[in-house]
């Protein structure tokens, strides 16, 4: 029947006339006696004394089973279908149209508030702000399909947005398309990978963020390739001698060294997701990592041809809004046999070819007026005139990245990394005031990460002006009422569980195979006096877990009275209707009882039954009586046919495995924070049965189904959270050493990226937002790692490979490291917070908070990598050899050498 209060005001069952004195009605019902039996109606601020009740609620059952099921659980989700599309689709349009609820673009109708002023307006000319909600759970899931697909258009939005900003950095459409054309062609070949040579069939949701990441870590290759391009033609003439081609070569092996540190850092936190417990996000690392690496082939075999065409054809043309005046002509021809380039330019874009004439006098020029830059200097003190000086191996300062003149023509981005912010960032005090400011950060962060745990409340999917949402959200507001949705439980017997050993992990559709008890036996006397026992000791069964009410594990239901019972008065009541209105009343489906019922009072036989013949036949012929179908699902018969004979192992009557069904104290949905506990208490139940039973009925199993499935799910987030991120620091650490060959380089770096990971766990996520470690979390956690590491490798390796010619020291080495990736690490991190910022206008809270994630992760690594890295390299970043693997490299080369040598001489001499 309905749950309404409509019922309580117009007796009977709501189809009479409306109670003359409300208030005492209302008084009644609310009464600490009664709350109980009508707290379902009650809000939880209800009053007695002032009888104001802000809120109010009812459930409407929708009659399941439908015909051609046998019960509520026989093929629950297609009897969901069936009654969606038989009355609930129509129910939804007709409240649409009530409230004036209509989809907003890329949203959905049930971002309105259900409002209904009419009924109010009617009756005394006043407007009333009543809002009306509803659920289902057939409308829930049509209406995610529907947000989903309208949230998955953000990402063809953001895929725009970086290319139009990648091409606002580059001043071209070519470069832009192609960067752009390289991330998307990483999706179907990763895909293929994925599907058809991993052989993984799952494809969720939760693989929609892997576009998002790889728009951003694609973007970052882009920017890499095309500025080191850029600043190749400032580069030693014995570098790169002048010629696109050795330009594009030099481009293509400082690039896709430093993009496969990253892309392999950012693989390796992909793949530490891929090992989590939780097969979707599993799935999501193994897919990610795969587009991260085609993305990185793709990347380094296609962009060089590309630039080398584009520096022959297209260097000329620029995007028309973003170009500047052009104070140069250019011609050029290269010869494709002697791989050489002649350019004749007044431009002081490129590398200028003078010969040894001009060198000479210009040398003398500089000589006179006193600016003589030190790589003249240099070459003029090793005692060679003009003609030494041209065939000198020492860079001539038009060649030189930090010569003056190559400096004028930097870009704006690359001068102000250069010199003003150098000059900030190198300032003594503020230099270890950063360092400082950082430190305590991480200390801060680091110790409101530790406090991050499993939610304490179920999560949110969609914003809180979502109707449904709303609605979920009011359940808490609510008197406690028998009649609240509780956690079912069953407790079997005969069967251990699922064998998973042999299920493909990759299918959700292969649950396993059913492990059955070979020591099951109910026929037995003891086993039925056993169960019978359970199910009354499971009324009375003690719980202390703060999840649970009343202090039991059970719940028992009080039956509201009706003026219909006055009709019944006086008249014979069944038995057997009567034993099955006191178990739901009680909270327990027991079959035994009914079926003790039975055979006492309809078949005239004694409980237990003796003989396992007549035990089996007339629990046979109870679960087949319509009056008993709820506990069809509660008998176990292996298969049989009444009509054929009984054929011993093929035919035979025989029963595998029972159980009994409880509605639990603890209320649904919950978290794992308050259900362990109250699995705990079950279990030890449980296991104290077990104890006690007689042989066949000492293996009894409890489950919760989806509802400990959950609780172990987000427990395995945590575990995984903090397993990926100890494997994502010890492989970014031997890494971040390797690239960059120094030991104390890469501990800084080290250092930098556990600040950026804890800043955005402790300070965003637990600091600013208050959030505990849910499922956005728990893959943000892993994933920000690879966007993490990016940016801080990217300074670190170009502070690395300085030249010593020309930065010696710490500051020298600092500085040309910000000049030359400070602009690609700016431009990446615009595109990823361009990327990631399109999903805040998704409407699932799962895109919208990843969206923080995302621009909190940027944000961080941005500032640890600009502010905290170039601080503490110029205050303790190495010198020449100092902390360097190098020296051990060349030995061990030496070594090897003169072993491989030895080797040779020993089989010349045999």
């Amino acid at each position: 029947k309905p749950l309404t209060p409509v019922s309580v005001f117009f007796p009977p069952n709501g189809e009479g006339e409306l109670v003359e004195d409300i208030d005492a009605v209302v008084r009644e019902i609310g009464s600490e006696e009664n709350k109980k039996m009508y707290g379902y109606f009650l809000d939880g601020a209800f009053d007695v004394q002032t009888l104001v009740n802000g809120a109010t609620r009812a459930r409407y059952p929708m009659g399941a089973p439908v015909i051609g099921y046998s019960s509520q659980e026989d093929r629950e989700r297609e009897q969901g279908v069936v009654i969606g599309e038989a009355i609930l689709d129509d129910i939804e349009k007709e409240l649409f149209n009530r409230y004036a609820m209509k989809a907003k673009f890329l949203s959905t109708p049930y971002m309105n508030k259900a409002i209904d002023n009419k009924a109010y307006e009617e009756a005394d000319g006043e407007k009333a702000n009543m809002q009306t909600r509803w659920y289902a759970g057939y409308l829930r899931s049509k209406d995610a399909a529907n947000v989903i697909n309208f949230d998955l258009a953000w990402a063809f939005a953001s895929i725009l947005a970086v290319w139009c900003y990648m091409a606002f950095h580059t001043r071209s459409f070519f470069i832009a398309s192609l960067g752009m054309f390289e991330i998307i062609c990483s999706f179907p070949v990763a895909l293929f990978i994925y599907k058809l040579i991993y052989r993984i069939e799952y494809l969720g949701n939760v693989q929609i963020l892997s576009i998002f990441v790889v728009l951003g870590v694609g973007a970052d290759d882009v920017f890499v390739f095309y500025d080191a391009y850029k600043q190749s033609q400032f580069e030693p003439r014995e570098t790169v001698s002048g010629s696109t081609l050795t330009r594009v070569l030099y481009t293509s092996r400082r690039a896709s060294k430093a993009i496969f540190v990253t892309s392999f850092t950012t693989m390796g936190a992909f793949f530490a997701t891929s090992l989590s417990e939780v097969m979707p996000i599993s799935a999501f690392g193994i897919l990610s990592a795969t587009m991260i690496a085609v993305l990185f082939v793709v990347n380094v075999f296609m962009f060089p041809p590309a630039l080398f065409l584009y520096s022959l054809y297209l260097d000329k043309y620029k995007v028309c809004c973003f170009c500047t005046k052009a104070d140069y002509k250019r011609t050029e021809r290269y010869d494709l046999e002697t791989a050489t380039t002649t350019l004749s330019m007044a431009s002081l874009g490129d590398v200028v070819a003078v010969d040894e004439e001009n060198t000479k006098e210009k040398t003398d020029d500089e000589s006179k007026e006193g600016g003589m830059s030190k790589g003249t200097e240099a070459a003029t003190s090793g005692g060679g005139g003009g003609e030494d000086n041209a065939s000198s191996n020492i860079p001539r300062p038009m060649d030189t990245l930090d010569s003056e003149a190559n400096i004028k023509r930097l870009r704006p981005i690359e001068r102000f990394f250069r010199n003003q912010f150098y000059a900030f960032i190198s300032y003594r005090p503020v230099c270890y005031i950063v360092i400082a400011a950082f430190l305590t950060l991480l200390g801060v962060s680091l110790k409101l990460a530790l406090e991050l745990e499993t939610p304490a409340q179920q999560e949110q999917w969609y914003p809180t002006a979502h109707l449904m949402q709303a609605y979920a959200n009011d359940r808490t507001r609510f008197s406690v009422s028998a009649d609240d949705r509780v956690v079912p439980l069953d407790i079997c017997f005969g069967v251990y569980g699922m064998d998973t050993s042999r299920a493909n992990h990759w299918d959700i559709e292969q649950l396993g195979k059913l492990q059955l008890d070979e020591t099951f036996d109910i026929t037995l006397p003891a086993s039925q006096l056993h169960f019978l026992h359970a199910c009354e000791a499971l009324r009375i069964a003690p719980c202390d877990a703060s999840g649970c009410q009343d202090g039991l594990l059970v719940m028992s239901r009080p039956v509201m009275s009706s003026s219909d019972d006055a009709d019944t008065e006086g008249e014979e009541v069944d038995a057997t209707q009567k034993s099955l209105d006191e178990q739901t009343a009680s909270g327990v489906s027991c079959f035994m009882e009914s079926f003790k019922t039975y055979i006492e009072d309809e078949r005239n036989l004694v409980f237990p039954i003796e003989d396992k013949t007549t035990f089996l036949e007339e629990l046979w012929r109870f679960r087949a009586d319509p009056r008993f179908y709820v506990f069809k699902n509660s008998i176990g018969f292996l298969p049989y046919d009444e009509t054929k004979p009984i054929v011993p192992g093929e035919n035979e009557l025989d029963i595998f495995f029972v159980k009994v069904t409880v509605q639990t104290t603890l209320k649904y949905p919950t978290t794992a924070k308050v259900a362990r506990p109250v699995f705990r208490v079950w279990e030890a139940w449980v296991k104290t049965m077990n104890e006690e039973a007689p042989p066949g009925m000492q293996n009894a199993i409890q489950t919760a189904y989806t509802t400990w499935t959950w609780m172990v799910t987000q427990e395995a987030l945590v575990r995984n959270t903090f397993q990926g991120v100890t494997i994502c620091f010890v492989m970014a650490y031997l890494v971040l050493v390797l690239s960059t060959m120094n030991f104390l380089t890469g501990a800084i770096a080290t250092v930098t990226i556990a600040g950026v990971v804890v800043t955005v766990m402790g300070v965003g996520v637990r600091g600013f937002m208050g959030w505990d470690l849910g499922i956005g979390e728990s893959i943000a956690a892993v994933i920000l790692i690879g966007l993490s590491v990016d940016y801080c490798v990217h300074l670190a390796n170009a502070y690395t490979e300085a030249p010593e010619l020309f930065a010696k020291t710490r500051g020298e080495k600092t500085r040309r490291a910000l000049m030359i990736m400070g602009v690609s690490v700016t431009a990446s991190a615009m595109t990823t917070v361009i990327s990631g910022s399109m999903l805040w206008l998704c409407v699932l809270k799962f895109f919208s908070k990843f969206a923080f994630l995302i621009t909190m992760t940027i944000t961080s690594s941005y500032l640890w990598s600009i502010l905290f890295l170039p601080a503490a390299l110029i205050c303790f970043g190495p010198e020449g050899d100092r902390w360097s693997l190098e020296p051990a490299v060349k030995k061990l080369k030496r070594c090897w050498s003169r072993r491989v040598k030895g080797g040779n001489v020993q089989a010349m001499a045999a």
